[in-house]
């Protein structure tokens, strides 16, 4: 099965970075961005995983927005879409969680959940960080799986010691250890949303911008060693690739967001949304153009002044 896996849209008409203040072509980068990584899924007949956060604000949709997000998704009926709710998401309120009215176009797993899917096991906890007394049983069941097929785990928090905004600044005294969630025992690969640049665990976490990490260093025989870099391609669709075909180690992947939505995102390289094939362990970066904001280049702290004037109009 292969998965195109994003995470983190916060569709939303931001005032700050908009062109014109009001925000606009911020709604319509995210709108972008979620219609580019559903024609992906579409192209590569992969299902379309989401790791939470598809709104802004936690407590509201916005019409426009939501009618974006739902317009969007129904135009990709064909393509077979699972999400969890982020922390935008709000998992419980008073009509139920931010998904609730978005589940006629896809499955959203909103209480921790093993299900059996072709070849593979989704392993959904969707309670962050909370309701820790409940995930030993959760990780118990997912091992149990592991003796059938694959588990993929889908989830939404932020790991400890993960690399964060443009100076990939690292805060261990933040955020869940990764081995919570007991990875190779429990869990084949591990999908987390919530930090927006992306980055994986094999070892140590490594940003996309070092992707020799995920790549064969010592090819065998006969085989060349895959380019990395600008314009590399992995033979998987043109991707940029992360992870040579091989056997999953209980390695951890942060599909990070797939564009740039604020001046933290600065220099973050690249962005895009993660093509899985989890038969055979390979993963590429498939690129995503949302070419309003990016155009917005913020090189220094004190160019932040600059930016903020720009969102107003000055």
């Amino acid at each position: 099965m292969k998965l195109i896996v994003t995470s983190d849209l916060h569709c939303h008409p931001h005032r700050v970075g908009s062109a014109d203040g009001r925000g606009r072509d911020r709604l319509a980068d995210g709108l972008s961005a979620l219609d580019q990584t559903l024609a992906l899924a579409r192209k590569h007949g992969a299902v379309w995983v989401f790791c939470g956060d598809l709104k802004g604000p936690k407590d509201v949709w916005l019409v426009a927005c939501l009618n974006g997000v739902r317009a969007t998704l129904a135009r990709y009926a064909d393509v077979r879409k699972v999400a969890i709710p982020g922390n935008h998401d709000r998992l419980e309120g008073v009509h139920g969680g931010g998904l609730e009215p978005l589940r006629e176009f896809m499955t959203v797993y909103d209480t921790p959940t093993v299900e059996r899917a072709p070849k593979m096991f989704m392993a959904a906890w969707p309670w962050g960080a909370g309701h820790r007394d409940e995930l030993p049983a959760f990780l118990n069941e997912a091992a149990k799986a592991r003796r059938d097929g694959p588990v993929v785990l889908l989830a939404h928090l932020m790991l400890a010691g993960v690399h964060l905004g443009p100076t990939d600044v690292q805060r261990p005294d933040r955020g869940l250890p990764l081995d919570a969630f007991r990875p190779g025992e429990a869990l084949d690969v591990g999908l987390f949303g919530d930090v927006h640049k992306g980055q994986v665990y094999a070892g140590g976490w490594r940003t996309y911008a070092d992707l020799s990490v995920m790549v064969e260093e010592k090819p065998r025989k006969g085989r060349q060693k895959a380019q990395v870099g600008p314009g590399a391609t992995s033979g998987q669709g043109g991707a940029i690739p992360l992870r040579a075909p091989g056997p999953w180690r209980g390695e951890v992947v942060g599909p990070g967001s797939p564009y740039q939505q604020g001046g933290g995102e600065i220099n973050e390289w690249p962005k895009g949304a993660l093509l899985i094939d989890v038969a055979t362990g390979q993963v590429g970066l498939l690129p995503v153009r949302a070419p309003r904001f990016c155009e917005l280049a913020v090189e220094t702290v004190e160019g932040l002044e600059g930016w903020a004037a720009h969102a107003s109009g000055a």
